[in-house]
């Protein structure tokens, strides 16, 4: 979780000043955006896809 929170800080480096419950604020506020639930949509579907082909691979010694 800290590295996640590590990646949004790099990305958005004016949060790094922000306190807790700034930033969570602010995450809290992009969920409400269709766009950025939309992204988490697609991410988490091609996950979950990637997820299903690595299940169906057999690994031998």
């Amino acid at each position: 979780m800290i590295e996640k929170g590590a990646v949004f800080e790099s990305i958005f480096n004016t949060t790094n000043k922000f306190s807790k419950d700034e930033f969570y604020e602010l995450i809290a506020y992009a969920s409400t955006l269709d766009n950025f639930k939309i992204k988490i949509m697609k991410l988490k579907k091609e996950k979950d896809k990637n997820t299903e082909v690595d299940n169906n691979i057999i690994y031998t010694p």
